[in-house]
């Protein structure tokens, strides 16, 4: 039983603890695998006593679930109970809540790693690095790697209430025997230790389990210098999910290595396909631009006329240069003729949509959302991404067309398109929600061609819905947030309309609102609690008598 971990993490003895390790790999590793480690156990005080519930706890768990050996969580650790259980105890005398957002805590940072013990409960790969911080090691870091057939892990924790960022590249030494039978000290580098490739060719991509960022590391780098990192006090990073990547003829990966600049990122796939569609990404970058100067005024009148040179002649060439170019990357399955004018036509009916509504005596219901210039410019995004991916859908499902924009890299620009508006004009959402509304909108429609209204449950749980919902879990359950709902559900009216002629549109807007109408009292029913919501069958039937009628 380790008491060494709980005691000398607690009081921030790192160097003497780091040493401990040392003494132990060089004596002999496999001791390591006999480790019990603990935060708290019954005759200590309980571990939210010793290291509090932020990220000094967190950093210390992080070590106790990816060190060599066996983790032991105490009696009420996971939920925050204060009372000391003692081996006699066969009952708590204290009346505590569980804390909610610790136990969700752990479910995000340390559960998952507990799920990877393979990798880390072993002590034949386990190696222990030096933080150099300019010549100097840092006796606060502790970094360690280990591996486990292919996977690899690498973990970084700051146990000190400071700042500090350096390299980790050579190991400390440990006991190996060798052919003849005799234990020798060696030391290693981080990249012998995980197995990375020196050729100049070849990136390592991985992830951060602390903040679910992934970043990209060239090979020789790792080989030759090892691997730089900056930490926050208490900070920790797991990094996981090593996978090789060979680069290709034209550079791709290395040049987004060097364009990300160490920076971490929520997915390098998405990242490079910004690389690799860099001409289609940058028109439609300039076309928002322009997108974004055309609904910035006032709300046109109602009638009033689009822009002379704007539509449909493309705003400035802007629809039909990237109509040519995203006709280009789908390979010659679409005409940039026919992508121009489907795009045209969505633009033109969100124009009619958004004078319509500021000039009618009785605004809609739906109007509030339209009714400022991030909410415009949404919508007229919205509209060129739904004529693009039905311009390049060729039969396909109206949620095949919007991935394939994303493979095409349209939606990971969509972010950055939004977050640049955000700073010249005043976004009601952070820039994540906002792309993951439009991401929804291409995806959804409130009452489908068949007439079946858009199933409740599914649209709440979908990753980039649940986001802009604010889908929570508390008391067990999960919850979304009822403002969200109203608003996103005010949303779907009309990004449907843009498909909608213009002499079908009252009657479309009535079936529409009546199906509005009919989810905010089912959410209202169901106390905006996940599942408590209608199965798929019941919530279409509303949607599919309207359209019966």
């Amino acid at each position: 039983y380790n008491s060494a971990f709980m005691n000398m993490l607690k009081l921030e003895e790192n160097a003497k603890y780091r040493q401990t390790i040392k003494n132990v790999l060089e004596f002999n590793p496999e001791i390591l695998k006999r480790f019990v480690n603990f935060m708290n156990n019954p005759d200590e005080r309980t571990a939210v006593e010793q290291f509090g519930k932020e990220k000094k706890y967190f950093g210390a768990a992080v070590l106790l679930v990816t060190m060599p050996g066996l983790p032991m969580f105490g009696h009420g650790q996971v939920e925050g109970f204060h009372e000391k259980y003692g081996m006699e105890y066969k009952k708590a005398y204290w009346d505590e809540p569980v804390d909610d957002h610790l136990v969700a805590e752990h479910g995000r940072r340390i559960f998952p790693l507990v799920r990877r013990r393979r990798l880390f409960s072993g002590s034949e790969s386990f190696v222990l690095y030096d933080f150099f911080v300019e010549g100097v090691v840092n006796e606060n870091v502790f970094a360690y790697s280990n591996r486990f057939g292919a996977e690899r892990g690498l973990v970084l924790y700051h146990n000190c209430y400071a700042t500090t960022s350096g390299w980790i590249r050579s190991s400390a030494a440990r006991a190996v025997t060798i052919d003849s039978g005799e234990t020798v000290l060696v030391q290693t580098t981080v990249g012998e230790a995980l197995g990375f490739n020196s050729d100049g060719r070849y990136y390592y991509v991985f992830r951060d389990y602390a903040t679910g960022l992934e970043y990209i590391r060239h090979g020789r780098e790792l080989c030759e210098k090892g691997m730089y990192v900056e930490l926050e006090a208490y900070e920790y990073h797991a990094f996981l999910d090593f996978r090789e990547i060979r680069d290709d003829d034209y550079g791709t990966w290395g040049a987004l290595c060097f364009g990300l600049g160490g920076r971490g990122v929520p997915s390098i796939d998405d990242e490079v396909k910004l690389v690799r569609f860099a001409p289609l990404v940058e028109t439609f970058r300039t076309l928002c631009t322009e997108l974004q100067n055309l609904v910035t005024p006032l709300p046109p009148s109602a009638g009033a006329a689009i822009p002379e040179g704007r539509l449909p002649g493309g705003l400035g060439g802007g629809v039909r240069r990237f109509a040519e170019l995203l006709a280009e990357t789908a390979g010659g399955t679409a005409e940039a003729s026919a992508i121009a004018e489907t795009v045209n036509i969505r633009l033109e009916r969100a124009w009619a949509l958004v004078a319509g509504a500021a000039a009618g005596t009785e605004p809609p219901p739906w109007h509030e959302v339209v009714d400022t210039p991030a909410g415009r410019l949404l919508l007229f995004i919205t509209a060129v991404l739904r004529g693009a991916a039905e311009g390049t859908a060729a039969g396909k499902e109206r949620e095949d067309a919007a991935e394939r924009l994303g493979t095409f890299g349209l939606l990971r620009a969509l972010l950055d398109v939004i977050s640049d508006a955000g700073a010249v004009m005043e976004l009601p959402w952070s820039s994540a929600e906002a792309a993951g509304l439009v991401t929804v909108l291409l995806r959804h429609r409130l009452i489908d061609p068949d007439g079946e209204a858009v199933q409740l449950r599914q649209l709440v749980t979908e990753r980039d819905a649940a986001r802009f919902l604010g889908v929570h879990t508390s008391g067990g359950f999960e919850w979304f947030v009822k403002e969200r709902f109203e608003e996103l559900v005010a949303w779907l009216v009309p990004a449907d309309l843009l498909e909608c002629p213009e002499a079908e549109a009252v009657r479309r807007e009535e079936l529409l609102a009546a199906s509005m109408a009919d989810l905010l009292a089912r959410a209202a029913g169901a106390g905006y609690r996940v599942d408590r919501l209608p199965a798929a069958a019941e919530s279409g039937e509303a949607g599919a008598a309207g359209e019966r009628e």
